[in-house]
C-alpha cells in the first residue's frame, strides 16, 4: 500500500508542481506548430484582421482635393477555441510488474524526477500524437447534431450520442443507435478538437477565387514533379514573388522526391534547401520550397502559402483555461482530466493556394 501511495503521490504531485511545463510540452511536441504560427494566449473567438490598401496613385494636381474612393478595405475572418479534454484513470497497480517498478529511481538519469516525470512524459507524446495526427481534418464539435431515432442516417453523418460523437460507416435504420449496431458507428472524439485546416479548405473550396484552384489531378511518383511546379507557374507572378512553403503529405512528398529522380539523374542537391527540410520548387528562384508535413495523415492536399503569417493555430498555456485538473481518488488510484484549447484558422484566403484533391 505505500508503495502504491507513493506513485500516486509521485503522479500528482508532478502534475501539479509541472502543470505548464506538461501543457507547454505537448504544444512543443506537435510537428504541426512548428509549422504554423502558434497562438498561446487564446481564450475566446478572436479576429485575425486583413487591410488591403486600394489604388490610388495619380498625376499631381492642386485642383484635385478628395481622394478617389476609400484608402482601403478592412476584412476578417475568426479563429474560434474549442476545448478538448482526455480522462484519466490512473492505477499505479497496474505497473508493478513492469519497467516502472523497477527502473524508475527517484535519481534515475533519464527522469530525474522518477515515476511521475516518465508517466507524464508517456501522456505528453500520446496527446500530442493525437492532436498531431487528426487536427488537419478534424471539425467542430458545435457543427455535430444530437442522434435523432427517427432518422435513417447515410454513410458520412456525423451524430453525438450518449457523451461520444460518432461517424456513420453503414447506413442505418430509424432507431438503429452506436449501441444497438456498434459495426455502423465509428468513434470519432479525437476529430472533433475543432475545425482544422483541411476542413477550411474543403469547405471553402469553391469559394476561394478561380486563381487560387489548381487543378493538378491524381499525384505519383512519376508526375509529382511536373504537378508542384506547374502549381507554383500557375500562380500569379505577384504571388510568386512573396515566396513561402507548399505543405504536403508524406506520400505526396515521396513521390515528389521519386519523380525529381527521375527527371534530375545526376543528383537533386541543387534543389535541397540549405539547413531546413523540403525541397526548393524549380523554378522559383529559391523562394518556394516543398515540405512534408506529418499532420497532412495521406491527403492528397497540396497547400501553397505563406505559413507564418497566413495559417494560425491557437491554444491557452495559462491554467486557467488549459489544465491538468483536480485529481480525485478512488480505491485503488484516482482520475485526472487533461484539458487544453485548440484552434486553427487562415488569416488570408487569398494568399492561399490549392490543388483539387483532398
Amino acid at each position: 500500500m505505500a508503495k502504491t501511495q507513493t506513485d500516486l503521490q509521485a503522479i500528482a504531485g508532478y502534475a501539479g508542481e509541472y502543470a505548464e511545463t506538461i501543457i507547454l510540452a505537448v504544444m512543443q511536441a506537435l510537428d504541426i506548430t512548428k509549422d504554423v504560427s502558434v497562438l498561446t494566449n487564446l481564450k475566446t473567438s478572436t479576429i485575425l484582421p486583413k487591410y488591403v490598401a486600394s489604388e490610388g496613385l495619380r498625376p499631381y494636381s492642386s485642383a484635385v482635393k478628395t481622394p478617389k474612393g476609400q484608402s482601403g478595405t478592412f476584412s476578417a475572418r475568426r479563429i474560434d477555441p474549442r476545448t478538448a479534454m482526455k480522462i484519466l484513470d490512473i492505477i499505479p497497480e497496474e505497473f508493478r510488474d513492469t519497467y516502472l517498478a523497477r527502473g524508475l529511481a527517484a535519481n534515475a538519469k533519464d527522469y530525474p524526477q522518477g515515476f511521475g516525470q516518465y508517466f507524464w512524459l508517456a501522456q505528453i507524446l500520446k496527446i500530442a500524437e493525437e492532436i498531431n495526427d487528426n487536427i488537419y481534418l478534424s471539425i467542430d464539435p458545435k457543427t455535430v447534431a444530437p442522434f435523432d431515432a427517427t432518422v435513417n442516417y447515410t454513410v458520412g453523418s456525423k451524430v453525438f450520442f450518449e457523451e461520444n460523437y460518432y461517424q456513420v460507416v453503414t447506413a442505418t435504420t430509424a432507431g438503429q443507435t452506436p449501441t444497438s449496431v456498434p459495426a455502423s458507428f465509428l468513434d470519432i472524439n479525437n476529430k472533433c478538437l475543432g475545425i482544422g485546416f483541411g476542413t477550411i479548405i474543403a469547405q471553402e473550396y469553391n469559394s476561394l477565387p478561380a486563381a487560387n484552384r489548381i487543378a493538378t489531378g491524381i499525384i505519383t511518383d512519376t508526375n509529382a514533379f511536373d504537378k508542384v511546379s506547374g502549381m507554383y507557374k500557375a500562380m500569379p507572378s505577384k504571388k510568386q514573388a512573396l515566396g513561402g512553403t507548399a505543405f504536403v503529405s508524406y506520400n505526396t512528398y515521396q513521390n515528389y522526391q521519386s519523380s525529381l529522380l527521375n527527371k534530375f539523374t545526376n543528383g537533386t542537391s541543387a534543389y535541397e534547401v540549405p539547413g531546413k527540410p523540403g525541397m526548393l520548387i524549380f523554378g522559383s528562384d529559391g523562394k518556394w520550397n516543398v515540405q512534408a508535413a506529418s499532420w497532412m495523415g495521406n491527403s492528397g492536399r497540396i497547400i501553397m502559402t505563406q505559413p507564418k503569417k497566413n495559417m494560425f493555430m491557437g491554444t491557452d498555456q495559462l491554467p486557467d483555461l488549459t489544465t491538468v485538473g483536480n485529481m480525485i481518488p478512488h480505491i485503488h488510484g484516482f482520475l485526472a482530466k487533461f484539458q487544453m484549447i485548440l484552434a486553427c484558422q487562415f488569416a488570408d484566403m487569398d494568399t492561399l493556394f490549392v490543388n483539387d484533391q483532398a
